[in-house]
């Protein structure tokens, strides 16, 4: 992505430089038409295997998701706490948060295909009830092939729904019949998107009010008041979207937590890209004396954090789960260290926390952009693992090796995501004016902006 930005500064070597512009106006160009191109290779492939597409979609989504709802928290969680820090990546924050408008009509592929995802909203919730129960045999071959490609691991979570399903051993399943229906997983999505929605255009709309204004009080007040009960409400609508639409793909398995684990993973994703982003601009000079060292290590700490939370909620879960050996909770685990799944696990363990929180400690990786940079993009890269790690399994792969279309879903939710975030990146100064804490950080100010050191 560097080279899209160039050497040297644009215009006056501001955000809204001629230069820079021209080379993100470049950027947004091209990653359009990479996005558009990604989709089309899904869009041929459903002529032949649509349960994979969607399922390489919902990676790809759920994936991409979570840079505008880490960006939505990270704007609340800065605006609560007024750190000096979130005004260096006040605007690409914000940029990313506004991303959401997009992820929304994105969404649409999943709920139409919502059927051949998640086994409680296919055929078992169905008129096929009656053939389940004909016989424990019969009913397995039948839930095989309710769930096709779906994987073995669906067949353990058919079970209980088989099992229950004349009425005399449903204890285990029907308790979750109330949350596991169509009509209510899309009106909880409607209002998941309604609350995120709400909140990310309040601090948008706020902060381009503060920097307009004479007053900057006023807007900011306002960011404040609503920041507490904003990061109540969007961590716990996101907790419940990942219950939806990531642990559901188990209907029988559940962590409660689950939602926490990936969403401390959305933060972290979210800094990696925002590091990115943030490393690239300053090198040009696009974000004049606000990437001060110490506020370059104050982004480096922030991950840092994120770093360890994401290990701990994940050390965490398993341990429980490990410990308990619960016969509905293990399997997960089961499913996620064997046939090769073992070395992604460990890989995970070494890249997406040994050497980001060794790199991490040390100050000089943290004030050099070039190095800040290139630790944000390991962990960046990391997540995808992750990610595939996460719900691979679910959705049937037995083996840890990506299908052709996991990568033409990524690329193509990824090139839309770019595009439409630096269309909104692009459209405003990069750097705010009047918030009131930019007294107290040029008060700091350095000389020079860092350059990249290696």
């Amino acid at each position: 992505m560097s080279r899209f930005f160039g050497n040297t500064t644009g215009g006056n070597g501001q955000g809204d430089g001629e230069g820079i512009s021209s080379r993100l106006d470049r950027l947004f160009r091209i990653s359009g038409v990479v996005g558009l191109a990604g989709l089309g290779v899904c869009i041929v492939g459903a002529a032949f295997d649509v349960r994979q597409v969607l399922g390489s979609y919902l990676m790809a989504y759920l994936f991409w998701l979570g840079v505008p709802i880490g960006s939505t928290l990270l704007l609340l969680i800065n605006h609560l706490a007024s750190g000096t820090w979130g005004l260096v990546v006040r605007r690409p924050l914000e940029a990313g948060a506004s991303t959401l408008a997009l992820m929304i009509p994105l969404f649409l592929p999943i709920a139409i295909g919502i059927g051949q995802l998640y086994p409680w909203a296919g055929a078992v919730h169905g008129e096929s009830h009656a053939e389940h129960v004909e016989g424990d045999d019969e009913g397995h071959a039948e839930a095989e092939g309710t769930t096709g490609s779906l994987g073995p691991r669906y067949t353990f979570a058919l079970d209980e729904v088989v099992e229950g399903s004349d009425g005399g051993h449903a204890s285990g399943y029907n308790h979750k019949e109330i949350w596991f229906n169509r009509a209510f997983f899309f009106g909880r999505a409607i209002g998941y998107f309604a609350v995120w929605s709400v909140f990310a255009s309040f601090m948008v709309r706020w902060s381009t009010e503060q920097d307009r204004s004479e007053d900057p009080w006023p807007a900011t007040r306002k960011m404040g008041k609503v920041a507490a009960p904003g990061i109540i409400l969007v961590f716990l609508t996101a907790t419940f979207a990942l219950f939806d639409w990531a642990m559901s793909l188990d209907p029988a398995w559940y962590s409660t937590l689950y939602g926490a684990m990936l969403i401390i993973g959305m933060g972290l994703m979210t800094f990696a890209v925002i590091n990115i982003v943030t490393t690239l601009l300053a090198d040009r000079g696009a974000l004049e004396d606000l990437p001060q060292p110490k506020r370059l290590r104050d982004l480096g700490n922030l991950m840092l954090a994120f770093v360890m939370l994401w290990a701990y909620t994940s050390y965490s879960q398993f341990l429980i789960i490990w410990s308990g050996d619960l016969s509905e909770e293990i399997p997960w685990y089961l499913d996620r260290s064997a046939h090769g799944w073992q070395y992604v696990v460990g890989f995970l363990a070494i890249f997406h926390f040994f050497l980001p929180f060794t790199v991490l400690l040390f100050r000089a990786n943290k004030e050099s952009t070039s190095r800040l940079r290139a630790i944000s993009a390991l962990i960046l890269g990391a997540h995808v693992v992750d990610v595939f790690w996460l719900l691979a399994p679910s959705l049937g792969y037995d083996r840890p090796v990506p299908h052709l279309l996991d990568l033409a879903a990524m690329i193509g939710v990824g090139g839309l995501w770019l595009a439409a975030y630096l269309f909104v990146l692009k459209s405003r100064p990069l750097v705010v004016r009047h918030d009131p804490g930019l007294i107290e950080l040029r008060a700091h100010a350095h000389p020079q902006p860092p350059q990249a050191r290696a």
